[in-house]
């Protein structure tokens, strides 16, 4: 019997032909040994017998007509960060630690909210913070309650600069961040005023004067463009009456330096999302606006391709107090007039026997080719072109500029960014997992429970990523212990 090279087949004692010489099949023709083995591998060439890949083994059939499954064998998978296993089989067990690692934070409450990166691997970072803080270019110091910040570091990650915008108001913080082509600063958040401080405070002010504010809203959204290195060029206001909480929940930049922004208010019993581009001078362009009604967290994102069209993820719900309530899955794609090119839209009941096809999309990005990447979660019966997704999972879908699906994977996703290869990196649940671009895993990190990473991460120079949020205690992401004095806010680079 004729066999591949390198194969090896280890004669048993199944029911053979006479003096156990192989047996034929239906038509006659013996293909192996009944009950003879065949070493099987189906795994990455050159991962055998590496880490815990091992080769299996296929059995042939009683009747002799050939070799049934191979049973077995372990082949290569995402690379497990929390144990020495090597699960990808390339000779480590190890994930590469990160570069670096920095706490942020002072004698109050900190916290990083959103991180963004220039050319040459400076980082943006906003968020908020209360009492006396140095990220280690001097002090920055609130004025009452939580102030805005905004910090450059060098690709090292020590501080260039530092800034302070806030007033005695509440609600002021940093949300959102993100970098032109020329590295002009776009950044989003919330403000408000206190009408019963006396003196009255105006409103915050980033150097362009004090923003917009009537006495009937309780928190405002604003847009600020300042230069590399820090001084204002625009800011906008957006007011929505006597909403209960208004942020900017996500902006995007194109490579004109056109903007999307989304804002995100809500009142007693809705949800509102509007979204406003604007132009390279903060000239407003277009805009539309979604209500919901939802008890969930409002979900969404924008993002902008390379052509300067607009990607605006959704996660709607239109039930009240009372169920069966509907979940929209909602994704669009508009041109950089506002046309809309396509709609992913996908809803039904989906509580509470989960009976429709409801969903959430929770995030929105774009690789180098304009492939449309989106983060989501099924709440039904749910089918975005590969199969019914079952309810509860979340997930990462990947579709093409036209909106065709190509794959998905069953991840946990609440934040999703690809980089300059066309990688895929999601996080949620407590864990961070990065895929290749045809969906494959690579690595998976996962996070104590004392670690809130914020959901606007970024991908910089062929692959770094940049994580930030807020701690409690003592964590250590792999470059060394970091140690809040209460809730500080965090910064860590990992290389590709």
């Amino acid at each position: 019997m004729m066999l591949a090279a390198g194969c090896t087949i280890q004669v048993g004692g199944g029911q053979g032909g006479a003096g156990g010489e192989p047996a034929t099949g239906s038509g006659g023709a013996a293909v192996c040994v009944p009950g003879s083995q065949l070493s099987c591998y189906s795994g990455l060439p050159g991962t055998e017998g590496v880490g815990l890949c091992t080769a299996g083994a296929q059995t042939c059939l009683p009747d002799g007509s050939g070799y049934g499954p191979c049973t077995g064998e372990v082949t290569s998978s995402a690379e497990d960060c929390a144990t020495d296993a090597d699960e990808d089989c390339d000779g480590t067990g190890q994930c590469s630690p990160p570069l670096w690692s920095v706490a942020l934070g002072g004698d109050g409450p900190a916290s990083a909210s959103a991180v963004a990166a220039d050319a040459a691997g400076n980082l943006y970072v906003t968020g908020w913070f209360e009492g006396t803080v140095d990220f280690g270019a001097g002090p920055l110091v609130s004025a009452r309650r939580n102030d805005v910040f905004l910090l450059k570091l060098d690709p090292s990650g020590h501080a260039i600069w530092s800034r302070r915008f806030g007033t005695m108001n509440p609600g002021e913080a940093g949300t959102s961040i993100a970098l032109d082509a020329s590295g002009n600063i776009f950044l989003g958040g919330s403000y408000g005023v206190d009408i019963g401080l006396a003196p009255p405070q105006p409103p915050i002010d980033f150097g362009g004067g004090p923003l917009p504010w009537d006495d009937a809203s309780w928190l405002a959204a604003f847009l600020v463009k300042l230069d590399p290195d820090g001084n204002h060029l625009f800011s906008r206001g957006h007011l929505f009456g006597d909403e209960l909480s208004i942020t900017v929940q996500d902006l995007a930049v194109g490579e004109a330096g056109t903007s999307a922004v989304m804002v995100v208010h809500s009142g007693f019993f809705d949800i509102g999302y509007d979204v406003m581009t604007y132009d390279a001078a903060g000239g407003y362009m277009w805009g539309f606006s979604r209500r919901t009604f939802s008890s969930e967290a409002p979900t969404g994102r924008v993002a902008m391709d390379s052509a300067g069209n607009v990607l605006v993820a959704m996660g709607r719900g239109d039930g009240q107090e009372s169920c069966p309530c509907d979940y929209y899955f909602h994704v669009e794609k508009r041109d950089p007039e506002g046309t809309v090119l396509w709609l992913k839209l996908l809803s039904g009941p989906s509580e509470p026997d989960f009976s429709g096809d409801g969903g959430q999309a929770k995030d929105v990005a774009v690789d180098p080719d304009d492939n449309v990447l989106v983060a989501g979660r099924s709440l039904g019966n749910f089918d975005l072109g590969g199969g019914p997704i079952p309810a509860g999972t979340n997930f990462v879908v990947k579709m093409s500029p036209l909106g065709d699906y190509l794959w998905h994977r069953e991840v946990p996703g609440d934040a999703v960014v690809a980089d300059s290869a066309g990688n895929v990196i999601v996080l949620g649940g407590g864990a961070l997992v990065k895929l290749d671009a045809s969906g494959a895993a690579l690595w998976r990190r996962t996070f104590t429970d004392t670690i809130w990473a914020s959901r606007k991460l970024t991908t910089y120079h062929d692959g770094h990523l940049a994580l930030v949020g807020s701690f409690e205690g003592t964590v250590d992401f792999g470059a060394g212990p970091l140690t809040a004095a209460g809730r500080d806010g965090f910064v860590t680079v990992f290389p590709p």
